[in-house]
């Protein structure tokens, strides 16, 4: 993950993750939203883990997040930080 992707507000954070959870998983759910550039989960020593997905344009999390409801409960919660999307 870039920190340019941070700044622009290009990264969205995804927490609460299970070990079942897998960057196919993530890339079926958010791709909807628009162009991933690039998906990286994170398997910290203590549980849970947590991933970053990357997208090509700053709008296509805002896109995501104006549809957090439809997918709240799955995996993740959505909150809103600055420019970078936390789920």
């Amino acid at each position: 993950m870039s920190r340019t992707a941070a700044d622009e507000g290009r990264l969205v954070y995804v927490g609460n993750l299970t070990d079942e959870v897998r960057e196919r998983d993530l890339g079926e759910m958010f791709d909807k939203y628009g162009k991933i550039v690039h998906i990286e989960i994170k398997v910290p020593p203590r549980p849970p883990n947590f991933a970053f997905i990357e997208y090509g344009d700053w709008r296509y999390v805002s896109d995501a997040n104006s549809s957090a409801a439809a997918i709240v409960g799955k995996f993740f919660w959505w909150s809103r930080f600055g420019g970078v999307l936390l789920i």
